[in-house]
């Protein structure tokens, strides 16, 4: 039997059937894999095309941007023209990153990211200012990072409540203008401990923080920067081991696990008992993970055992949120604090969207002895990124 290969329709046509198939399309998707296409190729046909369509954009706005109605974006537009002039994008992303990319794992950077206008024709340009923030992160920005090998690493593909959506406004970059945000890199990635080489990527309209890829996409994005992941050193000590042992024995066996996101601090312990066993190996924080993990190599160790393990673990460490896999927890009680993103004009960031957290909850649940095996071996690869130190 003939191999069956499928070929994009964007990539056969030639440039004028490209420019038809744009007219066409009866998705934004489409539209946009014909405007990739379009900026790659270049090309009289392309740039004629390209220049009409954002002229069409801009003429409800006036010369100057400010005039008249300002309800499209022409981000997009303006920069599949400019690539396909051959020239630079119009409104690159700048990003600063502290420490010079040093991180200790499983922390990340905050990385400062902006939209910088730097259009060589001075156009406006009509941008979508704020939005898309009710998860807790900015979702139509991305982090692509690779590996020294050039593997793509794994996003998040969902973060915080998953609710989308936002306030925001239509507005104009011009010359000497900016628009930033701060990026909590650990809301979009994970990284084990290794050097990589990463991009943060934006998109004007859509939401692409939880994508795989950016195919198909004409995305805004930055220099690439290197950022080195150190593994954690815990340091434990006999006093520790015990107490991690006794405060996981005390762990109930009966009701609803309790998942903490944020920090274990005063205005928690209405939540989770600073004397209860959860409550302790939550003060104990990363000292903890040792014997926690301990815990999960125990085969005959209670369904209810392994979920408070893998419940507590998720809440010192951040890493491996057991909600999201059926079967690993049964019922649960979460709380999660207060939360803010913000962003802002020419290097000045104000809160663009908050939420003041709250407590959910889940019951009827049933645990799955083969789902929590699959979902513990994702917590033996993490001892490969923490050095245990044992201490007297």
């Amino acid at each position: 039997m003939p191999l069956l290969c499928v070929i994009p329709l964007c990539l056969v046509l030639n440039d004028v059937g490209l420019c038809v198939a744009f007219d066409r399309a009866a998705t934004s998707a489409a539209r946009s894999r014909c405007l990739v296409e379009l900026s790659r190729r270049g090309g009289p046909v392309a740039v004629s095309f390209l220049t009409r369509k954002r002229d069409e954009l801009l003429a409800p706005q006036g010369a100057g941007g400010d005039r008249g109605r300002r309800d499209e974006s022409t981000v997009e537009f303006l920069t599949a023209l400019r690539r396909a002039q051959g020239q630079p994008d119009p409104v690159p992303v700048v990003v600063s990153v502290p420490g010079e990319g040093e991180s200790i794992f499983p922390n990340l950077p905050v990385v400062d990211g902006a939209l910088v206008y730097r259009d060589v024709q001075k156009t406006p340009v009509t941008f979508r200012e704020g939005g898309d923030y009710r998860s807790g992160r900015q979702e139509r920005w991305r982090f692509a990072v690779r590996d020294p090998r050039g593997k793509a690493m794994p996003v998040r593909s969902h973060w915080g409540s998953g609710i989308g959506g936002g306030i925001y406004v239509m507005a104009v970059l011009k010359p000497g203008e900016s628009w930033g945000t701060a990026l909590p890199m650990r809301n979009f990635i994970d990284l084990p401990p290794g050097d990589y080489t990463a991009v943060v990527q934006y998109h004007d309209e859509e939401t692409i923080a939880g994508l795989p890829d950016t195919k198909g996409l004409l995305v805004c994005q930055s220099e690439p920067f290197k950022l080195h992941v150190q593994p954690r050193v815990i340091d434990v000590t006999r006093a520790d081991r015990a107490a991690a042992r006794e405060a996981i024995a005390a762990l109930p066996d009966k009701g609803p696990v309790q998942i903490l996101e944020g920090p274990y601090g005063e205005d928690a312990r209405g939540f989770i008992g600073p004397d209860s066993g959860a409550g302790r190996l939550l003060a104990l924080g990363w000292r903890a993970v040792p014997a926690l993990l301990d815990a999960l190599d125990d085969e005959a160790a209670a369904g209810q055992r392994r979920a408070w393990a893998f419940a507590i673990l998720y809440s010192i460490t951040g890493l491996n949120d057991p909600r999201h896999d059926d079967g690993v927890l049964a019922a649960y009680e979460s709380r999660k604090g207060v939360w803010a993103v913000s962003g802002g004009r020419n290097g000045r960031l104000d809160i663009t969207g908050l939420g003041l957290g709250g407590e959910g909850s889940m019951s009827g649940g049933k645990f799955d002895a083969a789902a929590q095996r699959a979902f513990a071996k994702k917590w033996k690869a993490v001892r490969e990124y923490v050095v245990v130190r044992e201490k007297p």
